[in-house]
């Protein structure tokens, strides 16, 4: 039976899917393959609805030169994953990947301007934040995330990986699994993860609404 399907829905899954490959660090390639199949997809729907976001204000303010040179630098490993006619033997080292982090939240953006944010991908954008160093919400989430940051970015980026699947569990009330992962990091870990205990309820609760937003 054909099943007829929209591009944001295209986008939408392969954003939800990045998402889960970039947190269980199984295929760095296919995640950012995906992301940024996605944002071409959603960049130019908002660009034939005429729709901007933060991310177009942020390319435009570089000023022309700057601004092709940084898009040549974010679709390079894209480039390199999607095409072998020119370089059929060319070979790319694979650096951090948070990189991808940053085009999915763009992503994200995107589909809230369209009107089609994902809510079991609402955890997403705060999870980045908690492993950026400097990076915050406005307003009173400064002052509710920076402890939580400031101790999560010290964990190396498997570790950090694992905080965002617990998020993502957590969101599909898949409680069991959120402990099991939980019970998987060492000591260490998992006394800082009491640290964090008493803040959870207060993140979880700002995901929640933000998914109320997204239906």
């Amino acid at each position: 039976m054909v099943q007829p399907i929209t591009k944001i829905e295209v986008a939408s899954r392969q954003v939800a899917t990045a998402i889960e490959l970039v947190l269980s660090r199984s295929d760095i390639v296919s995640a950012h393959t995906l992301a940024f199949a996605a944002r071409d997809i959603l960049a130019n729907l908002c660009q034939h609805r005429r729709i901007r976001v933060t991310f177009d204000d942020i390319f435009l303010a570089c000023g022309p030169a700057l601004e092709r040179d940084l898009r040549f630098h974010l679709r390079k490993h894209y480039t390199f994953f999607k095409h072998a006619d020119r370089d059929p033997d060319a070979t790319l080292d694979l650096h951090d990947d948070r990189y991808t982090d940053f085009v999915l939240i763009e992503c994200l953006e995107r589909l809230k301007a369209l009107g089609a944010y994902p809510p079991q991908c609402a955890f997403f954008p705060i999870w980045v934040q908690f492993c950026t160093p400097g990076m915050f919400m406005g307003g009173p989430a400064r002052v509710l995330f920076e402890p939580m940051q400031q101790l999560i970015h010290l964990w190396r980026r498997d570790e950090q990986c694992v905080l965002g699947l617990m998020f993502s569990r957590l969101m599909q009330d898949r409680k069991s699994e959120a402990m099991a992962l939980a019970a998987s990091l060492d000591k260490t870990r998992r006394n800082d993860m009491r640290v964090l205990e008493a803040m959870f309820p207060a993140a979880m609760l700002m995901v929640q609404q933000m998914t109320q937003q997204a239906k």
